[in-house]
């Protein structure tokens, strides 16, 4: 019983902590928390479209520090070390919030067929492995679309530079792992990325 309330006060801190909080505590909570959601989406697109070689990824400071030399919307764009993800809030997007396998699974041919998803499926690039994600200085408009919703945090999404959907294996989810499984229902990530 001594142990469930000091593990509860040491808990305590990092659930109260805002996304806005500047202390480490908070930022590393926040940093995986983004890496926890997107792995979570990650599982649930990989069985609803049957992506075989689905990696997970973790938090990346590299990428985030990359991230952070944007100045202005036009500095942000693809590199051959990463791909550019625009969120209108913090984990905001019609795609990454709350998938359902079954649901995605039922929509699949609409869904890989849906021009908007094919632009906004960076997170699910099965070969990448590391994700950093900032708050952006101002607002940016989303590529090719109209200026009535804005971008307000970019996320980076490494090491490779492919359009994501090309690199679907499809087959049974984790049936083509090159670096074996992990225990987040996803495939290993390389062991010799970060």
């Amino acid at each position: 019983m001594i142990i469930f309330f000091v593990f509860a006060f040491l808990l305590l801190p990092t659930i109260q902590c805002s996304s806005d909080d500047h202390s480490p505590l908070a930022k590393n909570f926040t940093r995986n928390l983004y890496a926890a959601i997107i792995n979570d989406a990650r599982h649930e697109y990989s069985i609803g479209l049957q992506i075989a070689n689905m990696q997970e990824i973790r938090y990346d400071i590299e990428l985030e520090q990359e991230a952070k030399t944007f100045l202005k919307c036009e500095d942000i764009k693809h590199t051959s070390n990463y791909r550019v993800f625009f969120l209108e809030k913090r984990l905001q997007t019609q795609f990454l919030n709350n998938p359902d396998a079954r649901l995605i699974m039922m929509n699949k041919t609409k869904l890989l067929e849906n021009e908007d998803f094919k632009k906004n499926a960076e997170f699910l690039h099965p070969l990448q492995a590391g994700v950093g994600c900032v708050d952006l200085l101002s607002k940016c408009p989303f590529p090719g679309k109209q200026l009535l919703n804005e971008a307000g945090v970019v996320c980076l999404f490494g090491p490779k530079n492919t359009d994501p959907i090309s690199e679907f294996k499809y087959g049974k989810p984790r049936s083509q792992c090159s670096n074996g499984k992990a225990d987040s229902g996803l495939c290993r990530r390389p062991f010799t990325y970060n």
